[in-house]
C-alpha cells in the first residue's frame, strides 16, 4: 500500500494501491466473505455460511503497518505480516527496491545515466536493470554506489520497513507474523540446503517477537519448482504449521500449502480479479486446471 504518491524505490516495480482503493477492497471482501486469523486457517477452522478468507501482507514494510492496519481494525479483519529478518529495523533493502531506487536516480542526474549507459553498453539499460535477479545483488549494490547514494543512511531517512516498534504493536493488537524468507531471494535459484536457511532464519525473527503463535512462511516471487519432497522436508526441518504460495485459487497437493490470491494488480478492484478467478477455476475444473501441479520430486 501507498499513499498517492509512491516512493522512489517502488515507483518503477508495480502500483501499490492506496488507501481508498484498500478500503474498497475490504469492504468488497466483507459484503461476499468471512474473515478468519490465521490460527483458524491452520485449525481447520472454517466457518459455515459465505466463504472465508484470511488476508496477507508480504514484505514488512511500513506502508501497511500505517495504512492499512487502521482499516484492518476499524473493518475486525485479521492478517498476517510476513517478514524478511534481513530487512527487519531497516538493515538493508530488497534488491528489487535497490533497482527502482537507481532507475529514479537516472531521471533526475543525467552523470548516474552516463555511467549506467557505460556499465551497460546500451542506452536502453532500464529493461536490464529490471531484469536483475537476486543473483546480481553484488552488481546492483555497485550500481547503488554510481549513483552517490549511502543505503545505509536513504534506509534512516525513508524507512521502508516495519521495526521492533511496529511489530510487537502488532502483535498487541492480534495480528500475526511469519516468515517471509532472509533476503527475499527467488527459491529457484537457490539449493534445498540454502532454502532452508533463508526459511529458518526468517522464523527465528518471527518466534522472537510471536513465540506461541503458528509457524508460518510465505514464498517470496513464487512457490513454483519447489517440489513436494522440498515442502515435506521444509515443513520438518523448519516445524512450520503452514505455508504459502502465490498461484492463486487452487488446491495445492501438499498437505497445510496454501496458495494465495494477489491483489495487487495495478488499476483492477479485488472484485474483478477475484471474479476472474471465478471464471477461471469454472472453465478449468474439468480439465484439472483448478490443481496445482506440483512434482514428486
Amino acid at each position: 500500500m501507498s499513499h498517492d504518491r509512491q516512493p522512489e524505490w517502488l515507483r518503477h516495480l508495480y502500483a501499490a494501491r492506496t488507501v481508498r482503493e484498500f478500503e474498497q477492497d475490504l469492504q468488497f471482501l466483507l459484503k461476499n466473505y468471512q474473515p478468519i486469523s490465521a490460527a483458524d486457517l491452520v485449525e481447520g477452522r472454517i466457518p459455515t455460511g459465505k466463504p472465508a478468507f484470511h488476508l496477507s501482507f508480504d514484505d514488512g514494510l511500513l506502508s501497511a503497518y500505517e495504512l492499512a492496519v487502521p482499516l484492518l481494525e476499524q473493518y475486525g479483519v485479521p492478517a498476517t505480516f510476513f517478514l524478511n529478518s534481513a530487512f527487519f529495523n531497516n538493515r538493508d533493502l530488497m534488491y528489487r527496491y535497490k533497482v527502482s531506487l537507481i532507475i529514479s536516480r537516472t531521471l533526475f542526474e543525467p552523470k548516474v545515466k552516463t555511467l549506467l549507459r557505460n556499465t551497460f553498453q546500451s542506452a536502453n539499460f532500464i529493461p536490464k536493470l529490471l531484469a536483475l535477479t537476486s543473483n546480481d545483488e553484488a552488481l546492483i549494490n555497485r550500481l547503488i554506489g554510481l549513483t552517490g547514494e549511502n543505503i545505509q543512511d536513504y534506509l534512516s531517512r525513508e524507512r521502508p520497513y516495519m521495526g521492533d516498534e511496529e511489530v510487537r504493536a502488532l502483535i498487541q493488537r492480534g495480528f500475526t507474523i511469519g516468515g517471509h524468507g532472509h533476503n527475499h531471494h527467488d527459491f529457484r535459484l537457490l539449493s534445498e540446503d540454502a532454502r532452508i536457511e533463508q526459511v529458518s532464519r526468517s522464523l527465528h525473527l518471527v518466534e522472537r517477537y510471536q513465540p506461541n503463535g503458528p509457524r508460518l512462511f510465505a514464498f517470496p516471487f513464487t512457490d513454483d519448482r519447489m517440489s513436494s519432497s522440498f515442502l515435506r522436508r521444509m515443513h520438518e526441518d523448519v516445524g512450520l504449521h503452514a505455508s504459502f504460495g502465490t498461484a492463486g485459487w487452487k488446491l495445492d497437493p501438499q498437505p497445510n500449502h496454501f496458495q494465495r490470491l494477489s491483489l495487487e494488480t495495478p488499476r483492477r478492484t479485488a472484485a474483478s480479479m477475484i471474479r476472474r478467478e471465478y471464471w477461471y477455476r469454472w472453465l478449468g475444473q474439468p480439465l484439472g486446471l483448478h490443481r496445482y501441479k506440483r512434482k514428486a520430486a
